[in-house]
């Protein structure tokens, strides 16, 4: 069993325990739940290196979105890709005050930052279709190489050309800018207004042809976890996992591979 296969065992398992734990009465579930907690801090969790007959796969960090902006040295000003909050309601519009302030603190030098999308809403400060070719014509030009940073953050498996949108967050770029690209891998069909692609890291390579990617690593729904492969085509050796489960769904198939998304921090090449 690989490291990743354990790890969702042990949640399927965990999760049957807690559906049994919420049928029984008040005070049994107390006791119950008391002794499961203990049972599970008994288990041992994987190494931090995963590996196949002694040869390392890879190895499991700890990272989540302050730890990133921490470690890169992310400079301003900042231009977000698609940048809506996909929520109409108070709590949305808070969030999106918060996350900008977030960036706004961890940025170095200008605390600059602009947002970008096709429709208008929280955190959008400027209207545009990013699938044109001739985006920075006319007024636009203005931002061309202007900015030391570009977050893509869950927007090319929405556009229906990630090569032109690529394109001109390289032009958003000035020379040596960062790009901080997060995108699903393995994920489910989710439309923001649709769903098309599902972009490996060799195909990031391959939409940024003018960007040197520094680090990658893979996160699934655990946003404080992340695991650095040592060569992708590794990954299912890593990730899939055969079903111990009997279900419905194992008509289809008995191999499943985890929610997993792909992190990615580049430079634009002077």
């Amino acid at each position: 069993m690989t490291p990743i296969s354990v790890m969702y065992m042990l949640k399927d398992k965990w999760q049957r325990i807690n559906a049994w734990i919420s049928k029984q009465a008040m005070p049994v579930r107390a006791e119950i739940s008391k002794l499961a907690y203990q049972l599970a801090d008994s288990v041992k969790l994987p190494e931090p290196e995963a590996t196949e007959r002694g040869h390392k796969l890879g190895e499991f960090i700890e990272i989540d979105q302050r730890l990133t902006f921490d470690k890169f040295d992310f400079e301003g000003p900042l231009m977000h890709v698609g940048s809506k909050i996909n929520y109409e309601d108070a709590e949305a519009e808070a969030k999106a005050a918060k996350f900008r302030t977030f960036l706004r603190e961890k940025l170095h030098g200008s605390k600059e930052v602009l947002g970008v999308d096709l429709f208008d809403g929280e955190n959008v400060d400027i209207v545009a279709d990013l699938c044109e070719k001739d985006l920075f014509v006319g007024d636009f030009h203005q931002h061309k190489g202007q900015f030391k940073t570009v977050l893509c953050w869950a927007l090319l498996e929405h556009v229906q050309n990630p090569f032109v949108v690529a394109s001109n967050i390289e032009k958003f770029l000035a020379p040596g800018g960062k790009v901080f690209f997060v995108g699903p891998w393995v994920w489910g069909y989710h439309p923001y207004p649709d769903d098309y692609w599902r972009i490996s890291f060799s195909g990031l390579q391959t939409l940024f042809p003018n960007v040197e990617w520094h680090d990658w690593w893979y996160t699934g729904t655990n946003e404080k976890v992340g695991f650095r492969i040592k060569q992708l085509r590794n990954e299912r050796k890593v990730f899939q996992v055969k079903s111990e489960i009997t279900a419905d769904i194992d008509t289809i198939s008995d191999r499943y591979m985890p929610y997993l998304n792909v992190f990615a921090i580049g430079s634009k090449r002077a």
